[in-house]
């Protein structure tokens, strides 16, 4: 029996020994091969490997070595449920239930301060941490246990607790241990012990573990194979910190520091000493056993920078020959903003390196991160993208969280009991796919539930009792009992307006048996939400909170082909509590009382668990492979890319505890997280077999300040530096080759590539050595849709183009010149941003932008327009919207931007509106008292709460009451029959009814400020009733708003304005009609100054809208997406193909593919300048005259001038 170790660099040349060793036959066929190795993803490797060596892998076992071990000392023990009752999960709830008895012990004066206050969640913490350096305890220092165990050592609180828990049940490792080796020398062996156990690739095992593989050696062989980065002997090296620290110590003692030219460390690999600390410790631990050890070593003939690196990192006392290539990109580093452009980034290099290589498969590559659950959802986004090649990929060993709806929406309905009770908390979890199918409820259900929650104003509480436990004014105003009382009363009872029943008034949303149906199910979900977060927030056994929680996931959950794993998961993870309890309740101390846990107790282990609990399944399934770090370090990949590399991150720092006698009195081979997570760098880099790549977040998204990245990152560029002016006397100076000198001399005129050169070259001094002359920082743009990424045709900017290689590249020919991943210059494969681009730079110039309708939208010949007097408003309120929901059926989500979780404190501008229009009408109407509308607004939800509702009420009812005085004086003469209108225009009929109609006039009334909606919906119904053939009517409308007062005079022709109000109608339903209410009458307002002042105040009001409006018409979303979001309103096309005549022409064409209307204006008057295409160049560069603005301006003047025409200011008080 021997205990044999093979090393090597290369992790995959120990694969044909390992492979030699299991073709050895075992005593019995059935029993399994045990290979320890200590992640999923080396399991997945060896599997594969194994199977490709031998033709099969059957009967090979790979466990961890935790559990290895923990097998191994329970062969003679039953425990109840499978645990050592020392298990860490296990032992937090034992020092959870026994601290409270121990507090009053002198020693334990330390932890009673910290719970003095009696808060469960901090002794439960505070149990948990103890665990877990218990456990640490008997792995790390087992000398001390026996110390405790004999009542020696040190006496403090952590020996009393110790003895305490092991007096009754001595089951920890060290006793388990004991009795092991007792049986084994007694028995000459054990009949479970496995015939040979191999151990691959676990870069370093606790002191327990190692001892009792040595024990083990004695009885069968034991192989272990294992990544050892150098081939000579560096056991007894030290890194430049330890040297300092070690200095430091001889300081103290008066000792003579450390001569390094006597040392070991002169002679050796910077990375390797660096790096290398957790890997030569249990090396040395190893060799210092009795092993014999085999070591195979594989140099690479390649003079690439990563195979340097690695070279002298194997053999650091030979003299590695090569020159550096300025153009090598085996090692990149790549700085971003933002985490989105991380993996964006990425997706453009692994396209280019498929492209560059077709030998390169997606499974040689793997992409890892300090933790994967970060980028996860920027991964999807990214390579799931429809605009470009697709490539086949795993997110693998994210958190159960993480990667399980199910187990988000679980914790967030546990979280209810504790919350306000939000209206997005609860929608969130009902649009949970498996919650959302519990209930029976469609997409568009949820749909038309959150559109009827959003109607009655719910923002959080249950109802007033919650918002008074939160020690708050017991309201009922935005609560979830006000809402639904609202939608119930309102289907069993029509709404009456102003008029309250038992204190509440209905909401006629739910009008139909379907609607009826979908409100049922979804209160059976609220009824169910709030049920059990009644029942979560008591105490209860951890038997009981069992049964709670698997109740809770069988209520919330459809348990289905989809979600059956999640599920599993979740419900193993609770039961796991039941084995807790049995051990608990067994011990003689726990035995007179049953332990209760609180609510925020057991949330808190829940929380833990399910943020612990890592999805393993998916590694190397034949794509592109995401994982952490931990998992795959060591296994071999041609491309190996690690993101995330940020300063703080990387390597972890463990949180140490004051009192962690570990930390405080280190040993050789402790666990240290971050001496580890630096050999893991040096793991991963020596496991790279073409391309090293590293991104990290080194510029601020916000102001571009720049981050450092990892310090692992920055020694290793540290080190490449001082390789490169080792082995490149002259590289320094060396410049890439551009080019002829012509290129070169075009390269430093045109200011966009000198930019993008200098932008990835001055970030400092220091860096511009690797940046320009080996390429190794590169600093990448905020955005992915940045011109520079789209130059591989010189000023002619264009995504790359794909080679042939089995992926589906991008529709179309993209063009591009491919470098094959041999130069520095920013590119991309994005199609989508490459449009964006082209976008970007279009709208900053004068350039031609393809309209978002090309081609008029063909109408039947028999088509027939049967519109209201309303409709036709409402059409020049907004022609692009109109278009867009009644021609081409397309609307905008309505929802999101209503979706509030907190009471308003203040009406906003349109919430005002809408209810002084509604009192006012009930004022003029005499329809209910001032107190009977204050009680119906304030039990709608429409007010603010308490004091500030009722002021905002009070000025809003004041201020009606003064303008109903107003239209009194307007309305003095009979009123007459409301007349019906009925008017022809081609295939338009319009109709409807004008109100209210007097003998003097027809009023038209907005009790707010006036705006050019008002001016132009009574212009219209003014044209209509001036269009009436009776002569009883009047034929003068008033517009009354609450700060004009407007008179519109006798039109003698009012068919001539209707029919171009209705041709412009008809052409708006073809395609986007360019008027835009704000902006045309600012411009018509301002022509009588001038066309070029109009043009000008236009555009200002495009851009910035006015002091009282809530958006610029440039950024409404209807007319930026049919309009292409232009700067300005005179939106752009070409007069050959649409061009209007100057205001005063005919319009009959507006709408039309025909040619321009030839018409004879003034001498030196700019329009002639605009209709024959000739403009001066300060015109053009000045932004204001544009040839191609005409449209725009034609429609406004045709529609807005005779409305100016024919309106007076009365506000004085003249109604005549």
């Amino acid at each position: 029996m021997a205990f044999n170790l093979y090393t090597s660099n290369r992790i995959e040349s120990l694969l044909p020994t390992l492979a030699d060793i299991i073709r050895q036959p075992r005593k019995s066929i059935f029993q399994e091969e045990v290979i320890v190795v200590q992640s999923r993803g080396m399991e997945q490797w060896l599997s594969l490997e194994i199977a490709k060596l031998l033709k099969i892998n059957a009967f090979c076992k790979f466990p961890f070595p935790t559990a290895f071990f923990n097998n191994l000392l329970q062969v003679d023990h039953t425990f109840k449920g499978d645990l050592i009752p020392f298990d860490p999960g296990l032992l937090t709830w034992r020092i959870f239930n026994l601290l409270p008895s121990m507090l009053d012990d002198p020693l334990f004066t330390q932890l009673k301060s910290y719970l003095v206050d009696n808060n469960d969640i901090k002794r439960f913490q505070l149990s948990k941490k103890i665990a877990d350096i218990f456990d640490q305890y008997t792995m790390y220092r087992t000398d001390m246990i026996e110390q405790w165990e004999k009542n020696t050592g040190d006496h403090s609180w952590q020996m009393r607790l110790w003895q305490k828990l092991s007096i009754d049940i001595p089951a920890h490792r060290l006793h388990l241990k004991n009795k092991f080796i007792n049986t084994l020398k007694v028995s000459k062996g054990h009949p479970d012990l496995p015939e040979r156990v191999s151990f691959f690739g676990i870069s370093s095992l606790p002191v327990f573990f190692t001892d009792m593989i040595e024990i083990l050696a004695q009885f069968i062989d034991i192989n272990y194979f294992l990544l050892n980065p150098c081939s000579e002997f560096w056991d007894d090296i030290i890194s430049e910190r330890e040297l300092t620290q070690l200095n430091r110590k001889r300081k103290r003692l008066r000792k003579k520091a450390v001569d390094i030219t006597t040392e070991h460390y002169e002679t050796l690999n910077p990375l390797l000493s660096s790096f290398g600390t957790y890997g030569r410790d249990f090396l040395a631990r190893l060799h210092g056993g009795n092993s014999d050890e085999s070591y195979t070593l594989v140099t690479s003939e390649s003079q690439s920078l990563l195979q340097q690196i690695q070279n002298q990192v194997v053999m650091p006392t030979e003299a590695i020959s090569g020159i550096i290539s300025p153009s090598d990109t085996s090692i990149q580093i790549h700085s971003c903003h933002s985490k989105l452009r991380e993996i964006q980034v990425l997706h453009d290099f692994l396209l280019d390196s498929l492209n560059a290589n077709p030998e390169l498969k997606l499974s040689d590559i793997a992409v890892m991160a300090p933790e994967i659950g970060e980028y996860s959802v920027h991964v999807s986004n990214v390579f799931n993208a429809s605009n470009g090649p697709q490539m086949q990929y795993t997110i693998t060993d994210k958190t159960l969280q993480d990667s399980s709806p199910v187990s988000a929406t679980f914790l967030e309905i546990l979280a209810l009991v504790n919350s306000r009770f939000t209206f997005t908390s609860i929608i969130n979890i009902l649009e949970n796919e498996a919650v959302r199918e519990k209930f029976n409820l469609s997409i568009d259900e949820i749909l038309q539930i959150k559109n009827w929650l959003i109607e009655t104003q719910i923002n959080w509480a249950r109802d007033p009792k919650h918002k008074e436990s939160l020690n708050l004014p017991p309201t009922s105003e935005n609560t979830w009992k006000s809402g639904i009382d609202q939608l119930m009363l309102g289907f069993v009872m029509p709404k009456l307006d102003f008029i309250l029943y038992q204190g509440i008034t209905g909401n006629d949303l739910i009008s139909s048996s379907t609607s009826a149906e979908t409100f049922g199910k979804f209160l059976t979900f609220y009824k169910a939400i709030e049920n059990i977060t009644v029942t979560l927030s008591k105490s209860y056994t951890l038997i009981e909170w069992v049964r709670i929680i698997n109740s809770l996931i069988s209520t919330f959950f459809n348990d289905n082909e989809t979600t059956q794993s999640e599920l599993s998961t979740l419900t193993r993870t609770t039961e796991r509590l039941i084995s807790y309890t049995q051990h608990i309740e067994s011990t003689s101390q726990d035995a007179d009382n049953k332990l209760v846990i609180s609510f925020d107790v057991i949330l808190t282990w829940l929380k833990g668990e399910v943020a612990s609990i890592r999805i393993s399944h998916g590694y190397m399934n034949g794509g592109i492979t995401f994982c952490s770090l931990l998992p795959m370090r060591g296994i071999p990949f041609k491309v190996i890319c690690l993101i995330g590399m940020n300063e703080n991150v990387f390597p972890r720092r463990g949180n140490v505890m004051s009192w962690d006698l570990i930390a405080n009195r280190p040993r050789k081979g402790d666990r240290s997280i971050e001496i580890e997570d630096r050999y893991v760098f040096l793991e991963t880099i020596m496991s790279a077999r073409e391309k090293f790549y590293i991104s990290y977040l080194g510029q601020n998204e916000h102001n571009e300040r720049v981050a450092h990245a990892s310090i692992c990152v920055e020694e290793l560029v540290g080190y490449v530096r001082r390789m490169v002016r080792g082995k490149n006397s002259e590289a320094r100076i060396q410049k890439p080759v551009v080019g002829s000198e012509e290129e070169e001399v075009d390269r430093i005129q045109n200011p966009v590539a000198r930019s993008q050169e200098e932008e990835f070259s001055s970030q400092n001094p220091e860096a511009s050595i690797q940046e320009v002359e080996i390429g190794l920082v590169r600093r990448h743009k905020l955005h992915a849709f940045n011109a520079a990424y789209f130059r591989d045709l010189r000023y002619s900017p264009k995504p790359r183009s794909l080679n042939t290689h089995p992926l589906s590249p991008p529709a179309g020919d993209l063009g591009g010149v491919v470098s094959g991943g041999k130069d520095t210059t920013p590119f991309s494969y994005n199609t989508r941003s490459y449009q964006s681009a082209v976008t970007l730079l279009n709208s900053k110039g004068n350039y031609d932008v393809k309209p978002f309708i090309i081609h008029d939208i063909p109408l039947p010949d028999d088509h027939k327009f049967e519109i209201t007097i309303n409709d036709l408003i409402k059409f020049y309120k907004n022609p692009s919207k109109y278009f867009l929901n009644n021609v081409l059926r397309m609307e905008f989500a309505y929802l999101q931007e209503a979706v509030d979780d907190v009471e308003s404190f203040r009406l906003d501008n349109l919430e005002s509106y809408d209810i002084r229009q509604q009192i006012f009408d009930a004022v003029y109407n005499s329809r209910g008292s001032e107190k009977e509308l204050y009680n119906y607004y304030k039990v709608l939800n429409l007010l603010p709460h308490g004091q500030p509702g009722l002021i905002e009420f009070d000025t809003i009812f004041s201020d009606v009451q003064t303008f109903s005085r107003r239209v009194a004086e307007y309305t003095t003469t009979a009123q007459l029959e409301n007349p019906d209108i009925d008017y022809t225009f081609e295939n338009i009929f319009v109709y409807g009814t004008l109100r209210p109609v007097f003998k003097s006039n027809l009023i038209v009334c907005r009790n707010s400020k006036e705006k050019p909606l008002d001016l132009i919906g009574a212009w219209i119904q003014h044209l209509f009733l001036n269009a009436l053939k009776s002569d009883d009517y009047p034929k003068s409308t008033i517009l009354l708003s609450s700060t004009t007062s407007r008179l519109f005079k006798p039109v003698n022709d009012p068919k001539q304005y209707l029919d171009i109000f209705l041709k412009f109608f008809k052409n708006g339903n073809i395609r986007p009609l360019r008027f835009f209410p704000w902006t045309s009458a600012k411009y018509v307002e301002q022509l009588s100054s001038g066309r070029e002042k109009a043009l000008l105040d236009a555009t200002k009001m495009w851009l910035e809208g006015t002091y009282n409006s809530s958006n610029a018409e440039s950024e409404d979303r209807y007319i930026s997406l049919c309009f292409d979001g232009e700067a300005r309103p005179l939106i752009p096309r070409p007069l050959n193909t649409r061009a209007l005549n100057p205001p005063q022409g005919d319009f009959e064409n507006e709408g039309q593919s025909s040619s321009v209307v030839s018409s004879s204006p003034p001498a030196g008057d700019l329009w002639g300048e605009v209709l024959g295409g000739e403009v001066s160049g300060a015109a053009i560069s000045g932004g204001v005259y544009n040839t191609l603005n005409t449209e725009f301006e034609a429609i406004a003047s045709q529609i807005l001038l005779p409305l100016y025409d024919h309106m007076t200011d009365v506000s004085g008080g003249d109604n005549d």
